[in-house]
């Protein structure tokens, strides 16, 4: 996620929403929408039930104190606020005691390759 993960996780998330609109299925998820899902929510029950998921929310939350930005008025998913990492993120250099070289290295998820130890473009591993 610190580098183009935002962008991937988009277009998987927008891959999905339409793989479950053409089955009809819904966009959820164990532990509810909140904000990662949220944005998905008003095409799942439609502009009349979504509005009034709103009415609600407004007439026993007036101030919106109450899970801001859950299920209605939702930020979209990539909105950088909501990062561990956002974009502007940097690193600080570190020099560390010990040799971590041999785990500073870039692995293949899908085929277990690895490079060799040192190789991985982590700065903070000497």
């Amino acid at each position: 996620m610190r580098r183009d993960g935002a962008e991937k996780m988009r277009e998987i998330a927008e891959l999905a929403s339409a793989l479950v609109r053409e089955y009809k299925g819904a966009y959820s998820g164990e532990h509810g929408d909140g904000i990662c899902r949220g944005e998905w929510v008003a095409w799942q029950f439609g502009e009349t039930v979504n509005n009034a998921f709103r009415d609600i929310k407004q007439l026993f939350d007036p101030e919106n104190l109450f899970n801001p930005g859950k299920i209605v008025d939702t930020p979209k998913m990539d909105d950088e606020r909501y990062f561990r990492f956002p974009k502007s993120y940097t690193t600080i250099p570190l020099i560390p005691v010990f040799d971590w070289s041999a785990w500073n290295v870039k692995r293949d998820p899908l085929t277990g390759e690895q490079s060799s130890p040192g190789t991985g473009g982590d700065a903070t591993m000497a």
